[in-house]
């Protein structure tokens, strides 16, 4: 193989949810199977088993990341706003 190419790290389910989730979250590899089954969240499968790269658990934060409102406007409102848009 070629010293120059590209090593793609992976990760299994349990890793990520270790990485990622909260500690009280007691079966964090089948909440995040249960969600890459229904197609919420990227990664991929080989045989039975889910995988996911470092761009897969980045997304999975940005998905569950918490935005602030522009200022001045109520969740209504912006929910609102957003539909008109």
């Amino acid at each position: 193989m070629d010293d120059d190419a590209l090593e793609i790290n992976t990760y299994s389910l349990s890793d990520v949810a270790k990485m990622v989730l909260p500690p009280e979250m007691t079966d964090g590899a089948r909440w995040l199977s249960c969600r890459l089954n229904r197609g919420e969240l990227s990664g991929y499968r080989v045989g039975r088993t889910w995988r996911m790269t470092r761009e897969d658990v980045e997304d999975l934060i940005e998905r569950h990341r918490k935005h602030p409102l522009p200022r001045g406007l109520s969740p209504l409102a912006w929910w609102e706003f957003g539909e008109a848009a």
